[in-house]
């Protein structure tokens, strides 16, 4: 009798662990675009410094800004490492004192695709705007682009 109680203690143990397993592997995004953009721009929103590598910076635009042409401009890996720490910083502040959220960002989709790059949207209905990121398709992804539509 033990033995089938202990076996029932684990059932209501191990069958709520599956069920938000299996409800987060299908509420994941099957597109690797898709799930690349929402990597980099969590990294950018909390200031998460591994997200760096994911960016393009001699190439980058983002929100009117060409990122790329300052970045290439500065005359040592110093002032471009510094330059990177500030952006994200700038970028994470902005958006948090903004009220801004991940999360509201909403219908997560490849918007364009050509044979170099990939556009992924994403709604954000608090404004009534869409992001637009793009992606270099090169060796590796890398974000090149950002900009409200």
């Amino acid at each position: 009798m033990n033995k089938v109680k202990e076996r029932s203690d684990l059932l209501y143990i191990i069958l709520p662990v599956a069920i938000i397993a299996a409800v987060m592997f299908l509420l994941k995004e099957k597109d690797p675009d898709i799930n690349f953009c929402r990597k980099v721009f969590n990294g950018l929103v909390s200031n998460s410094s591994p997200a760096e590598r994911f960016i393009d910076w001699k190439n980058l635009k983002a929100m009117d800004v060409d990122v790329g042409v300052r970045y290439s401009g500065l005359p040592d890996e110093k002032q471009r490492s510094d330059y990177k720490k500030s952006l994200f910083a700038g970028f994470s502040f902005g958006f948090k004192q903004g009220g801004g959220s991940p999360r509201a960002f909403t219908n997560w989709r490849i918007y364009a695709k050509d044979i170099d790059k990939v556009v992924v949207a994403a709604d954000y209905p608090r404004y009534n705007k869409t992001i637009l990121f793009g992606i270099s398709k090169s060796a590796k992804p890398l974000l090149i682009s950002m900009q409200w539509e």
